[in-house]
């Protein structure tokens, strides 16, 4: 008899631990889950904005001389990008960044060195490593 009197008290004291620690450990495991989620959502709408952004600034009426509106919203994007990714993600910004300045007749950079397949390089090197630091 004791035996089966041991036996029960370690199945509720089991099923009450149990339940304890579901109670508890369930909402902050899936406060977790949930704070990742959010910032792959948040990645991937910069993402999206940089990827319009970029595409704008390529098919401008004039020639790679955006308006002031555009680089407002270049530099907020820039801003969500530096606070949402690593280093290697602000880099890869940066790299493309250096692209955007006063070139003549289709050329891009501040000396007007580069063209456009050096802004689509970049570009896509900046979302390679953007989608590589989603999940």
């Amino acid at each position: 008899m004791p035996d089966a009197l041991a036996t029960a008290l370690i199945a509720a004291g089991s099923a009450i631990v149990g339940s304890l620690l579901t109670i508890f450990l369930t909402p902050r495991i899936q406060h977790v889950f949930w704070i990742r989620q959010q910032r792959a959502q948040l990645r991937l709408q910069a993402i999206a904005e940089f990827n319009r952004l970029t595409a704008e600034f390529l098919h401008q009426a004039n020639p790679y001389v955006p308006a002031p509106q555009w680089f407002i919203a270049f530099n907020a994007n820039e801003a969500t990008i530096r606070a949402s990714f690593s280093g290697a993600g602000d880099e890869a910004f940066q790299a493309l960044r250096g692209l955007i300045g006063p070139g003549q007749g289709g050329t891009f950079g501040p000396q007007g060195q580069y063209g456009v397949h050096d802004f689509i390089e970049r570009r896509d090197r900046a979302l390679t490593q953007f989608y590589s630091e989603v999940y």
